[in-house]
């Protein structure tokens, strides 16, 4: 009786597992290339990434079965951001937000990047686009997630302002050097200096002074 109870318990056990599906990754494919930039005076030597980062959510429903923040790869051959899945016939929804704060490029140190985003508030990340990933058992090619640009795609580069240093807008660059000292010094140059002259015909007219008389 214990024996077959045993059997019994060991076969339920077997069917429990086999009836729970497989988590296998999904790779993220299309993910930008921010490469690493110079920034600043000194050309110090920072990590690429994008400037607004993009959060990707796998929903299983109404649940998150897996999140990532996608910082855009480094280089074209870097490894690809992978998501998490259940290896099964099923359908999940892929959503696709953008972060409202601007992430802070990191320093290289010794020419080794920092790794994740630690410190980063995302803010408010709003949806920007859902498409369906229908999964198929044991099938890699069905698990492959297409990366759908934000609205603001950009990465740093080296042209970019450090943060808090915001480069004047073009109409207010343009604004600030229209007024230049040599802009002043070229309309003065324009318009010929008049001094006054002492008067020839005034000097002709007057008479000549009279010697005093002496008693």
């Amino acid at each position: 009786m214990h024996r077959l109870l045993l059997t019994t318990a060991s076969v339920l056990a077997l069917l429990g597992n086999g009836c729970t599906a497989q988590s296998v990754t999904a790779p993220i494919d299309g993910e930008p290339v921010c490469a690493d930039f110079q920034l600043g005076v000194t050309k110090t030597l920072h990590k690429g990434s994008l400037r607004r980062p993009v959060r990707v959510q796998v929903m299983d429903d109404d649940d998150v079965r897996s999140e990532r923040l996608l910082l855009g790869r480094r280089t074209a051959d870097a490894p690809k951001t992978v998501v998490v899945v259940k290896d099964s016939n099923e359908s999940f929804t892929v959503r696709w937000q953008q972060c409202a704060n601007i992430f802070a490029p990191k320093r290289l140190v010794e020419g080794k990047a920092p790794k994740g985003t630690s410190g980063y508030d995302c803010g408010e990340a709003k949806t920007y686009k859902e498409q369906e990933l229908k999964v198929r058992e044991g099938d890699p090619s069905s698990r492959i997630v297409h990366y759908i640009p934000p609205p603001e795609p950009a990465c740093w580069t080296g042209t970019d302002a450090p943060p808090g240093s915001p480069a004047p807008t073009g109409q207010a660059a343009a604004s600030a050097d229209s007024v230049t000292p040599a802009a002043s010094a070229s309309a003065s140059a324009s318009e010929p200096s008049v001094t006054p002259a002492p008067s020839s015909s005034a000097s002709a007219t007057s008479p000549p002074p009279q010697p005093s008389t002496l008693p």
